[in-house]
């Protein structure tokens, strides 16, 4: 807390303000969100640091085979299907290629396996459900659009009961 009086700011004195703004009701209440949506927003998370991830390691890729001018003819490189490997690439290069390869169907396979936890969670949830009917948006987005949503109303729920106590 800042010091507003000319009183010397030491916990002392910061635990009686406190103490005080208690008493006459202007402390807001912090809302906790229930463990399920705290499990749903981490799954929201972690589908977002593993899309990172794997962009992070296609960049990899193609910085690769930019700097040791490999060019290659096929418009998706990261397809289960990689005969340009063992073509185009200079072999000093194609054991980074291949790690960052193996390293990038990891995180496909990771991305899949939290995908099929959202859509459940989504399918579960009528307001997700709602949003899925509209075109554009998918399960993940829903997800995060009700979590935020809801983030949104319980703000705006305790900002008006502040208002109201002040």
């Amino acid at each position: 807390m800042k010091s507003i009086s000319g009183l010397k700011k030491t916990d002392k004195v910061d635990a009686e303000r406190m103490a005080l703004m208690l008493k006459a009701g202007i402390i807001p209440l912090a809302h906790i969100p229930s463990q399920a949506v705290r499990m749903d927003r981490d799954l929201v998370r972690q589908h977002i640091s593993l899309v990172k991830q794997r962009t992070a390691e296609k960049n990899k890729v193609h910085a690769l085979l930019l700097r040791y001018r490999v060019r290659v003819p096929e418009k998706n490189l990261f397809r289960k299907k990689r005969s340009w490997l063992n073509d185009k690439v200079p072999i000093e290069v194609k054991p980074v290629l291949e790690q960052c390869l193996e390293h990038i169907d990891y995180l496909n396979r990771m991305l899949y396996q939290i995908d099929r936890q959202i859509k459940e969670k989504a399918i579960a949830n009528p307001n997700c459900m709602l949003l899925v009917s509209m075109p554009g948006v998918a399960y993940f987005s829903a997800l995060l659009i009700v979590h935020s949503l809801m983030e949104l109303s319980v703000l705006a729920l305790a900002s008006n009961s502040f208002l109201m106590q002040a």
